[in-house]
């Protein structure tokens, strides 16, 4: 399906015109299908995506929301385009624990990431290019996100997992909105159910073809 088509799935629900709707426009329709799109996005963090980014000179920290074209919710693994090798995962803790208090005053070959603050990504030991011969300048971050909005009609839904969650929230919410309480009570433990069976989904099938991926690039 593509967006014009849960479109005219949401009208033929709520037994209205497409053409030529008595009560909801379809810019509210549409508004209605974007706002399950962010939603079903943030509660089972299907969208994936990838940015490649310079580090900087004894540079430690670098703002996710500065590189990455979409609103980032969380880093799933770093490529090192140098050393072809994958950053460890770690937190400020670890790091306080494993080495010492002055731990963001080391430098050398980064080999480590970790997220502080406002989705700030952290790297460890700060790097130091001119040390070429253990160090890149370029990094491949890839991260679970929220998409751009819906826009173009013709825009081809990626996961047909996702149609039936989003045409729910947009029932949801429409008839939410028309005061009918219960109904969209019923049409919300629908939607919950069905983003479950996406984030299931999510854990299992797509996110596996991810890490075969990664594995592959590892070897």
């Amino acid at each position: 399906m593509n967006f014009g088509d849960l479109q005219s799935e949401v009208f033929l629900r709520i037994e209205e015109s497409e053409s030529s709707p008595d009560y909801w426009a379809l810019s509210e329709v549409k508004q209605a299908l974007n706002e399950g799109w962010e939603d079903l996005a943030r509660r089972t963090k299907w969208f994936k995506s990838s940015v490649m980014f310079a580090l900087q000179d004894e540079v430690t920290y670098y703002s996710l929301l500065d590189h990455c074209p979409e609103e980032p919710i969380c880093v799933d693994a770093i490529w090192d385009l140098s050393t072809e090798r994958w950053f460890n995962h770690t937190s400020v803790k670890d790091l306080e624990v494993s080495s010492y208090y002055r731990w963001e005053a080391i430098g050398g070959s980064s080999i480590n990431y970790f997220i502080r603050g406002a989705l700030q990504l952290g790297v460890h030991p700060y790097p130091i290019l001119s040390d070429s011969a253990h160090n890149s300048d370029m990094i491949k971050v890839y991260y679970t996100g929220i998409p751009f909005p819906l826009g173009p009609d013709d825009y081809s839904i990626p996961f047909r997992e996702l149609e039936l969650p989003l045409i729910t929230y947009a029932l949801y919410d429409l008839k939410g909105q028309e005061g009918e309480d219960t109904f969209a009570l019923q049409l919300w433990a629908e939607y919950i159910e069905e983003a479950n069976k996406v984030r299931s989904w999510v854990r299992g099938h797509y996110t596996r073809g991810i890490e075969r991926r990664h594995r592959a690039l590892d070897e």
